[in-house]
């Protein structure tokens, strides 16, 4: 009933932890997803597992949505930010939440100083059956990552952000392409 008479919501940001939690907050956003342009969920793999991420997945690619990772690997080249996704599998970027100066003592910390500065998106796409998405720091679209925005089809943030950084068309294309 909160969001009744409102005819578009820009952003809307999910972080729960659990499956239960997952479910409970979806039946209550469910009848409003058709005026969500945007959502930013957060998933860990720890908390739900690889299965309840494909199951997020699943739930609002039916709704009509795309998906998208949210990294980070300029603010501090190299790694890429530890509040985004973390290097968890061999080859992967290493991952740091702050500065150098700050690790190393010579600055003092200040809350909201080291946040992601420089964040990207990247399409994550099922192709095939097989789940991929370019990312920079990981192989893996899903392991080590936390933040991911699913884009309403035929919005117009999904015309923007595709033109920004890319379509599932593309990247099952460039898929097909290398095997």
């Amino acid at each position: 009933k909160l969001l009744e008479n409102t005819s578009k919501i820009h952003l809307l940001k999910i972080d729960v932890d659990g499956r239960e939690e997952y479910e409970a907050v979806f039946a209550g956003v469910t009848p409003v997803l058709h005026k969500v342009e945007i959502l930013q969920i957060e998933m860990l793999e720890e908390e739900i597992g690889r299965h309840g991420m494909i199951w997020i997945m699943d739930t609002f690619l039916s709704h009509d949505f795309v998906m998208f990772g949210l990294e980070d690997v300029e603010t501090f080249p190299g790694f890429q930010h530890d509040s985004l996704g973390r290097g968890c599998q061999e080859g992967d970027m290493p991952s740091t939440m702050h500065s150098e100066a700050v690790i190393d003592g010579e600055v003092e910390y200040e809350y909201g100083m080291n946040g992601p500065g420089k964040l990207r998106m990247f399409p994550i796409c099922k192709c095939d059956g097989n789940v991929v998405g370019p990312g920079r720091g990981s192989k893996d679209p899903l392991a080590c990552r936390a933040q991911f925005a699913f884009v309403k089809r035929d919005s117009d943030s999904a015309a923007k952000v595709t033109h920004l950084y890319g379509s599932c068309e593309a990247v099952c294309a460039n898929v097909k392409s290398e095997l």
